[in-house]
C-alpha cells in the first residue's frame, strides 16, 4: 500500500447494513457496523520540494485507498462528540478557532504556530447521514525552516494508522484529531519516552514509524538539529 507524508482527507464511507442515508437535520445519529472506508489526496504541494520528493508526492494524488472496520454506534458517536469539543486544553501553540458539529454538518478551523515562525492552519468541512460520512481537509503551512517556505495539502481519510513524529504540543494536537476525530490508530516516534494524553503507541525509530503508518505527521521543530531527519531512506520505508 501507497503511504503518505502528512495526508488527512475525504470520508466517503458506507456502512455494510445497506440503506440510504438516515437521520434529520436536527439529530442525525451516525450508526455503528461494518464500514468501508475510501481515501484520495486530491491535492499535495510543497513548492519547494526537491524534485524526486516532489514526484513522490504527485503520484500519490487521486489515487484511492480502501479499508474496512467495525465501529460500535457508542464510538461512532464518541469521535463526533470528540471533534466538537472546543480549544485543546495544554496545547499551547494550537488554537481551534471555530468548530461545528451538528445537524448532520461539520465545519472547523485550528491553527498552530512552532517556534521557528511557522504556522498551519487546518479547514474542515464535511456532512454526514446516519450511514455515511463525507469530509474534505485543507492544510495550509508556512514555515520558513521550509523548502520554498510554504504547502498545500487537500485530503479525504478515515480508519487509517497515522504516524507522528514527535510528540510535542503541535503532535498531540495532530494525534487527537486523527484518533478522536477519524478513528485513526496512533503510531509515533519521539527523542525521549512519551505518554500522551490518547490511545497511542511508541515505536523505536522513525523507520519503524515509516513502515508502519499510513501517514507520516513531522511536527517538529526547524533548524540545524532536524535538517535531513527524513531522508530517502524513510521515503523508502514507506513505500
Amino acid at each position: 500500500m501507497k503511504k503518505s507524508v502528512i495526508a488527512l482527507s475525504t470520508l466517503a464511507l458506507v456502512a455494510c447494513s445497506g440503506g440510504g442515508p438516515g437521520g434529520s437535520d436536527e439529530d442525525v445519529k451516525m450508526q455503528g457496523g461494518k464500514w468501508s472506508n475510501t481515501m484520495v489526496i486530491e491535492k499535495f504541494e510543497i513548492p519547494g520540494a526537491p524534485p524526486e520528493a516532489a514526484d513522490i508526492f504527485q503520484k500519490m494524488v487521486g489515487k484511492e485507498q480502501t479499508s474496512e472496520e467495525c465501529r460500535t454506534d457508542e464510538e461512532m458517536q464518541k469521535g463526533l462528540d470528540d471533534l466538537a469539543k472546543g480549544p485543546m486544553d495544554g496545547d499551547e501553540d494550537c488554537k481551534t478557532e471555530s468548530m461545528d458539529v451538528g445537524g448532520g454538518k461539520i465545519s472547523g478551523k485550528v491553527t498552530c504556530s512552532s517556534p521557528t515562525g511557522g504556522k498551519a492552519t487546518m479547514v474542515l468541512d464535511g456532512s454526514h447521514t446516519s450511514t455515511s460520512l463525507d469530509m474534505t481537509m485543507t492544510v495550509d503551512m508556512e514555515d520558513p525552516t521550509m523548502p520554498g517556505g510554504k504547502g498545500n495539502m487537500v485530503m479525504k481519510v478515515s480508519g487509517k494508522r497515522v504516524g507522528i513524529v514527535g510528540m510535542g504540543r503541535i503532535g498531540k494536537a495532530v494525534a487527537r484529531r486523527c484518533h478522536f476525530g477519524f478513528g485513526m490508530e496512533v503510531v509515533f516516534y519521539n527523542r525521549s519516552p512519551k505518554s500522551p494524553d490518547l490511545p497511542a503507541r511508541q515505536l523505536a525509530s522513525i523507520g519503524d514509524v515509516a513502515k508502519a503508518a499510513d501517514f507520516v505527521v513531522i511536527a517538529v521543530p526547524g533548524g540545524a538539529e532536524t535538517r535531513h531527519l527524513i531522508g530517502a531512506d524513510t521515503l523508502a520505508a514507506m513505500g
